[in-house]
């Protein structure tokens, strides 16, 4: 019996099999689980239950907190993290887990830069994960420009694109090994129209493209790229919360096109 975990409902559908979700940790449960991961001496043990209780049941959450707090041995330092202002950001403003960001906070300096040197990675193919677009240079799109990517990519939040020149930085057009590209935004925040439109623009992909999926697009026109015969490798294509285009692309460039979904 093979037994494939996952936290896509897409992936377990292909499994043909029956599928199981899994749910959060009883209390107890949650708290043996991080007990044995934190190694709480005496002092601090009315604290760890209370810690515990902030992973709200989620495995990763206690794992990753308890043995961020297995090398702290003073009730301060456990205190520290646990009147943490990241565990009250509402979710709306935070998608990551906090337990998760406070184990980023307390890395050791040596580590923590090991997320800023990205652009160093040179031979870095896959990208498992979205690359999320943040504010700071450190997080900026032109971190990707350098990467020699492989495969697939997801990019998001690409409202935080100070500058549409950036976008070119990143060099799809010349990532000829790049098949699969999936670009979103966060529908919720208001955006430059003009800025939006130069971004997507400029984040024109390889003709070798084959799945191109552009969620919460917000112009009346898709980006000329998709409306000229550049990309007529493409086999599928997904649009979605892209109201406000009057119009689809012209399908008929697309030869190999099978999928279309919206």
């Amino acid at each position: 019996m093979i037994v494939v975990t996952t936290r896509s409902k897409e992936v377990a559908s292909t499994m043909l099999s029956k599928v199981y979700f899994l749910e959060q940790l009883q209390e107890d449960d949650s708290s043996e689980l991080f007990v044995k991961h934190a190694f709480p001496n005496s002092e601090c043990r009315d604290i760890d239950k209370k810690i515990s209780k902030k992973c709200k049941g989620l495995p990763l959450a206690l794992k990753t907190i308890g043995s961020l707090l297995d090398n702290k041995s003073s009730v301060s330092e456990w205190e520290t993290v646990f009147q943490n202002d990241i565990w009250e950001l509402p979710k709306d403003r935070f998608d990551i887990v906090p337990a998760l960001a406070l184990s980023y906070i307390h890395l050791p300096p040596h580590l923590k830069k090991g997320a800023l040197h990205l652009r160093k990675l040179k031979n870095l193919k896959v990208m498992m994960n979205p690359f999320i677009v943040g504010h700071s240079k450190e997080f900026g799109i032109h971190r990707l420009g350098e990467l020699n990517l492989d495969g697939s990519i997801s990019i998001e939040e690409l409202e935080n694109i100070e500058n549409s020149l950036d976008a070119l930085e990143e060099d799809l057009k010349n990532k000829t090994c790049l098949v699969k590209l999936k670009l979103r935004r966060d529908s919720r925040r208001n955006i430059d129209s003009k800025k939006e439109d130069d971004v997507i623009e400029n984040m024109q992909p390889s003709k070798n493209l084959k799945e191109l999926s552009i969620f919460s697009y917000g112009e009346k026109q898709f980006p000329n790229w998709l409306l000229e015969n550049s990309l007529w490798n493409m086999m599928s294509l997904v649009l979605e919360e892209c109201e406000s285009c009057q119009s689809l692309p012209p399908l008929g460039l697309l030869p190999f096109l099978k999928d279309l979904m919206g």
